[in-house]
């Protein structure tokens, strides 16, 4: 029995592949292959039991498979296949089968299937086969195997047992060159003879009857001198028959299948009962086929270039995504067809069609496995595009926005198509990836991009909408020539409702009404939201009122009454939303109750929490707190008009005394509203009425005598004669407004003090 000592490479030893029951020594095996090449040249030996196979086999290649000591016996020694690597200095490198021993007397007649199997699997896997035998035994039926060579020679004919490369056929003739036996000559010559008689006795499937064994086998014969009569000539002849060995297997691109697959291949001819296993150039194909395709799907995912591209596609859109990609795959894709082009035999043989089907299925297998690892990377380009597109129309959509209106919403039409248009391009472009099939996931990519895009701009209508609508309500609540401001705001967010719904059919296509009513709704929400702040400051808006009523009618007792009744207004206003209905009963009920002494109760009849016939949810300001706000305002605007009055008569009076001036040169409205408001508020409520503040401007300027009056009623810089349009000094003549604010500061000063020397009441500074 062979030796086990080890199973490393390093060491050297032969190891038991096959066991004599058949079964296959995987671990081992595979510690043996680990690290060789995939096509490493393979020699095996076969031949009758205690025929010197091992001996041979250990002197050609410097092994160590276990030899039989005829002192104890004659009997099998090697049982099942034995492997082992040539030594490190034997070039190639090579690895050696050792079969056991045909004809013992150890197996049966029954039990020669094992012979059969093993020796087919030596002809799968190796392209050398050594036939070992005496030369005594040469012409005889049993000793020279021709039992043996008949069945293999009939199972390859008979199952279309071709290989794309032949498989040599090397008999080794033992104890062959001495002095009393037969000459080598004519050894070669019977023995030759013999191999061809076993090959046209063997039957050859339909259109192969002219096959010649020189299309299947090479066919080469060695005779050796006696081992232990003549060993000089022997290690000799044994030197070149290892070149000669070696010389036949320089070539291996495509010859035989890798040792990787003798485990399915062993399994396959074990399997099948009957020596009916699959015709070899089949079972050679299915199997090379795939080992190709694995190493090729190995090297593919090793690739530098692949690697590359795969991580960079992680993080940013490759516009040659789809290009390398393609290139790449080609590139192994041809490798694949030319490895395994030989596969497919010229003859006409029955399993043409078949090995042809496997090859092309085992290249689908490959296109298959290396576009799943593809997939990720294409999935990150579709998405790249589509983050790309997507801020493209972003870009396009805020250009044509910057300078328009929200009705030019109605130009996204022209950006979506631009948009989609350049998505299919660029998913072309960048991103076809040929042998994929994967157009359901572009589209689907694409609907997702349409749906984000719809999306984004009716955002920005959305926010558009809070924009303008919250900008009007504030226009609305300030502006002092809008009486009916609910009414103002119900008008024009009609407007804007139906501007936002032209938009919203001109991004959807086709008016939907769940957008349509989504956009109402946020369009309401914002005013609510608008006038639910302002109410919190409805004190204020209340003083400002007030100092624009007396503006615009003087300062006479009707008018102080009108400013209050239109601060009262105001508080109606911001009191209750009114966007469904207009609830007069507050502003009747409030003019009613509330226009009369703030310093007597006398009439208040003001529910504490509702309003009648007003739901809940529509109240900003309760009745009883309107009550509470009114009271102090009034009491408020009664004590401010006190020290107004007086510090402007005390302050005209000082001036005549001091013959500097005739007084302040502000009428007594624009004083009140700095007093009350303090200069920033004041300005800002200037800003806020631009006709007002255009007719204070002047006054105050003509008064500085920065600027002239006409005599028909136009105006003009003193210093420069330069006509001054009036209709808006705050944007058109900042030297004027400049001037003005130093008078409100400058008047502001003079009212402290003399509030000082009044020692009245502080002054209320908003």
């Amino acid at each position: 029995m062979a030796t086990t000592s080890s199973t490393s490479l390093q060491t050297i030893m032969a190891l038991e592949m096959i066991n004599g029951d058949g079964v296959f020594n995987e671990s081992g095996f595979e510690e043996v292959i680990r690290g060789t090449a995939a096509s490493i040249p393979v020699i095996a030996i076969v031949g009758p039991q205690s025929s010197g196979k091992s001996t041979l086999m250990n002197h050609l290649f410097r092994t160590d498979f276990g030899v039989m000591n005829a002192q104890i016996g004659r009997g099998k020694t090697t049982k099942g296949i034995w492997i082992a690597e040539a030594r490190s200095d034997i070039e190639p490198l090579a690895v050696v089968l050792d079969l056991e021993g045909t004809d013992g007397k150890e197996k049966g007649e029954d039990d020669r299937a094992f012979e059969k199997q093993t020796a087919l699997f030596a002809i799968a896997v190796a392209h050398t086969v050594i036939i070992n035998m005496w030369w005594s035994d040469v012409g005889r039926e049993h000793a020279a195997n021709r039992p043996l060579l008949k069945t293999v020679f009939e199972a390859m004919l008979s199952l279309s047992l071709f290989s794309p490369e032949k498989t040599t056929l090397h008999f080794v003739v033992r104890d062959g060159n001495s002095k009393t036996g037969t000459p080598s000559n004519e050894l070669e010559r019977i023995l030759n003879e013999d191999i061809e008689e076993i090959w046209e006795a063997v039957p050859k499937p339909l259109g192969n009857e002219g096959t010649l064994l020189t299309e299947i086998f090479n066919v080469e014969v060695t005779v050796l001198s006696h081992y232990e009569y003549m060993r000089d000539k022997f290690d000799e002849e044994v030197v070149q028959l290892q070149k000669q060995l070696i010389s036949h297997n320089l070539d291996l691109s495509t010859s035989k299948i890798s040792l990787s697959s003798a485990k399915k291949i062993w399994d396959i001819i074990k399997n099948n009962k009957g020596f009916e296993v699959p015709p070899f150039r089949l079972m050679f194909a299915t199997t090379r086929c795939d080992e190709i395709a694995m190493d090729k799907l190995g090297l593919f995912q090793s690739n530098q270039a692949w690697l590359e591209l795969e991580q960079n596609a992680k993080t940013q859109l490759v516009k040659e995504f789809g290009a390398q990609t393609n290139s790449i795959l080609t590139t192994y894709l041809t490798d694949y067809d030319k490895e395994t082009k030989n596969f497919e035999s010229s003859t006409n043989g029955s399993y043409d069609q078949q090995v042809h089907e496997v090859r092309s299925s085992k290249r689908r297998d490959l296109t298959l496995k290396a576009l799943k690892v593809v997939y990720p990377a294409y999935m990150n380009t579709l998405g790249h595009l589509r983050s790309e597109t997507l801020r493209s129309f972003t870009t396009q959509l805020r250009a044509r926005r910057e300078n328009f209106s929200l009705s030019a919403f109605e130009s996204f039409q022209t950006c979506y198509d631009s948009c989609v248009l350049q998505f299919d391009q660029q998913c072309s472009d960048y991103a076809t990836v040929e042998l994929a099939n994967w157009e359901d996931d572009a589209s689907t990519a694409r609907e997702q991009l349409l749906r984000e895009i719809k999306e984004h701009a009716l955002n920005q209508l959305r926010d558009e909408l809070s924009i303008s609508l919250t900008t009007k309500v504030l226009n609305a609540v300030r502006d002092g020539s809008v009486r009916d401001k609910w009414g103002c705001i119900r008008s024009f967010m009609e407007t804007e409702n139906e501007t936002a719904k032209t938009a919203a059919v001109g991004i959807f296509g086709s008016e939907n009404e769940q957008i349509v009513s989504d956009l109402e709704k946020h369009a309401r929400d914002r005013v609510v939201a608008t006038f639910k702040d302002e109410s919190l400051n409805v004190d204020q808006l209340m003083r400002e009122r007030f100092i624009l009523a007396l503006a615009m009618g003087g300062n006479t007792m009707s008018t102080k009454e009108e400013a209050y009744r239109q601060c009262l207004d105001m508080l109606s206003t911001m009191a209750v939303i009114r966007l469904d209905d207009a609830y007069d009963v507050v502003q009747t009920v409030l003019r009613s109750e509330l226009l009369m002494d703030a310093n007597s109760n006398d009439g208040i009849f003001l529910s504490p929490v509702t309003w009648e016939n007003v739901p809940l949810q529509m109240t900003l300001i309760t009745p009883l707190r309107c009550k509470e706000i009114w009271t102090n305002f009034k009491q408020e605007m009664e004590a401010h008009l006190a020290i107004v009055d007086n510090a402007y008569q005390e302050h005209q009076q000082q001036q005549q005394r001091s013959g500097t001036g005739t007084g302040w040169s502000l009428p007594k409205w624009a004083i009140l509203g700095l007093w009350i408001l303090g200069v920033p508020a004041f300005i800002v409520l200037l800003y806020w009425n631009p006709m007002l503040a255009s007719r204070l401007a002047i006054g105050a300027a003509v008064s500085s005598g920065l600027v002239t009056a006409l005599q028909n009623g136009r105006y003009m810089y003193s210093a420069t004669q330069e006509d001054i349009e009036t209709d808006d000094v705050p944007s058109r003549h900042p030297r004027i407004m400049e001037s003005l604010h130093q008078n409100l500061n400058t008047t502001y000063e003079c009212l402290t003090i003399a509030q000082r020397i009044l020692n009245l009441a502080t002054p209320v500074v908003a």
